[in-house]
């Protein structure tokens, strides 16, 4: 090249060629200075954590409004309960005392039996127990527990008994009928007895009475009896023959 190029030419070669270096020197500086990092501060440690875990974040995020608005429910929740139970109670407690009148009313009732029994009257209609007095004797029981509602369930059973025992001896007329009859009588006062002290507010349990032969002739002679003379009864020929032994 130096054949055909003269002294001049050759230097401007040179010159050009070296700032061509030089540029390109100054170009791979630039590169490696770009490269170079500053160090991490703590800022930039905490934004690329956020980064991280921003999925973990957002679901926590997302509970914490839910948990308050449970915790809200959950104790709107309890006050309606409460005011659920205060009803109940109040509800209770009118059951009773309605219960209270009514056992009153249903013990008169159980004399006018007694009394129609004697008289040989087996009607059922005249020993039937109005339904409004039952469904009293039923809501005491349902809104006061398991156990009483078991007790007041026997106690209606055992008035419709008694009811369709009247109907059954009435048409029929045979002896054991009218000894189921007068047991059943027996047992509805006893049971009628055991009212009182819940209806009062005393116990808190209606408790079945103990039924047994010496029993319904106690309340047969004594408590139904009230001063009635039955000596020339159809129980006193029961009471005899020892049929509620």
């Amino acid at each position: 090249m130096r054949q055909f190029l003269g002294e001049s030419d050759m230097t401007l070669l040179e010159v050009v060629s070296e700032s061509i270096r030089q540029s390109c020197s100054q170009l791979e500086w630039l590169r490696d200075f770009r490269g170079c990092q500053p160090p991490t501060t703590r800022w930039q440690a905490f934004v690329d954590l956020v980064k991280d875990w921003q999925t973990l974040l957002a679901g926590i995020a997302a509970i914490i409004p839910a948990s308050i608005a449970a915790v809200f429910v959950w104790k709107q929740i309890d006050e309606q309960r409460a005011q659920f139970l205060q009803l109940s109670e109040r509800q209770s407690h009118k059951a009773r005392l309605r219960l209270a009148r009514n056992a009153s009313l249903i013990s008169q009732r159980l004399d006018r039996f007694y009394a129609q029994l004697l008289q040989e009257n087996f009607a059922f209609f005249d020993h039937s127990l109005d339904e409004e007095v039952l469904e009293d004797v039923l809501d005491a029981g349902i809104m006061s527990g398991k156990s009483n509602f078991e007790f007041v369930t026997r106690y209606v059973t055992c008035t419709q008994r008694y009811a369709s025992l009247c109907a059954i001896y009435a048409e029929h007329r045979q002896k054991e009928h009218l000894v189921e009859l007068f047991k059943e009588l027996a047992t509805l006062d006893a049971m009628t007895d055991a009212l009182y002290p819940f209806a009062r507010f005393e116990s808190e349990l209606l408790e079945m009475p103990i039924i047994e032969g010496s029993i319904i002739e106690q309340y047969l002679t004594l408590n139904l009896r009230r001063g009635r003379d039955i000596s020339r009864s159809n129980l006193s020929e029961l009471l005899r023959e020892k049929a509620f032994v």
